[in-house]
């Protein structure tokens, strides 16, 4: 992708449910995130189409139903949405930025470790 395709908090939350059951029906859209987030199927389906025309899904006819597939790569969408968020909210200051994430939620030891395994990596490179 060599866009950046900026998406609302409400394209993000779809965009989670069509990576994790892709390929998916509008159906199995609506049954994970009206409930969830007390959404209408008309309120679904407007994001669904903003969505589509922005390139990040594909709608396919696949008779009876239409298929939703993710035309944004995951871990590249979410690196540069990180991106956006560092440099517009922290400065580009990657300290700042994660002491404000570890402050916000208390973190598991499973995360503690990866993050210090993370740490050391980064320093065997520097090296």
């Amino acid at each position: 992708m060599n866009d950046h395709i900026a998406l609302a908090d409400s394209e993000w939350r779809l965009m989670q449910i069509v990576w994790e059951k892709a390929p998916c029906t509008f159906r199995q859209i609506c049954d994970a995130a009206c409930p969830a987030y007390g959404w209408t199927k008309h309120a679904v389906i407007s994001y669904l189409k903003r969505m589509e025309a922005k390139g990040a899904i594909r709608a396919e006819d696949a008779k009876p139903v239409r298929l939703y597939v993710p035309l944004l790569d995951r871990g590249e969408a979410v690196r540069e949405e990180t991106e956006d968020v560092l440099a517009r909210v922290y400065n580009g200051n990657v300290l700042l930025m994660m002491q404000s994430a570890a402050r916000a939620k208390e973190l598991t030891d499973a995360e503690l470790d990866a993050l210090e395994r993370l740490l050391r990596e980064g320093r065997r490179r520097d090296e």
